[in-house]
């Protein structure tokens, strides 16, 4: 019953913390603490990728697995880029016409031993249709590279995806074990 009371709750987007027992908390968006968020174990993929928490852009978020402290993450840095200069007066281009480059910087500090931090934990979306990470070479560095932290270790790096040019971006984070359900979510761009 208590894990249908917490599922309920974020089903319902309702502070989780009002409901006894539950294991989800968010800080409201004004303040310094971080927010939190919990990977309900058991929940159907389905409940948790239909109401996935939204956080802004810049907040530091406490992710909880297993009901545990997992690790926090930051995503800055956000910046949208028809093409990265290749230094030599040319210039790296999308891979189709109508898209474009949408870079984040994500910030990993590990609170559990395990932590996988790597760009492919990232799906980024405009509207209901998914955009594809770019490999790029002359894009911001240093890229998100993929490695497993032990409790404390720190990972930071940008992630890029090519999306179209006009639409709102939204960016999903899932853990690296290819969990189905997203985590949480954050809009990069507004239009």
């Amino acid at each position: 019953m208590k894990r249908t009371a917490t599922l309920i709750c974020v089903v319902l987007g309702l502070a989780v913390s009002a409901c006894s027992g539950a294991a989800n908390s968010a800080a409201p968006a004004s303040s310094s603490a971080p927010l939190t968020h919990t990977a309900l174990p058991g929940a159907s993929a389905a409940a948790a990728a239909a109401t996935p928490a939204t956080y802004e852009v810049g907040q530091t978020i406490t992710v909880k697995k297993d009901g545990a402290d997992w690790a926090t993450v930051t995503v800055s840095d956000v910046k949208v880029s028809p093409s990265f200069d290749r230094g030599d007066g040319s210039f790296e281009m999308p891979t189709e016409t109508g898209l474009v480059f949408v870079s984040a910087k994500v910030d990993y500090v590990a609170i559990a031993g395990g932590v996988e931090a790597d760009a492919f934990s990232w799906s980024f979306f405009t509207g209901s249709t998914a955009g594809h990470q770019a490999v790029v070479l002359y894009g911001p560095k240093p890229e998100l590279d993929d490695v497993t932290l032990s409790a404390t270790q720190k990972a930071s790096g940008y992630v890029v995806a090519e999306v179209p040019a006009t639409g709102v971006v939204t960016a999903e984070f899932r853990f690296a074990d290819w969990d189905d359900a997203p985590v949480f979510k954050m809009v990069l761009r507004a239009a």
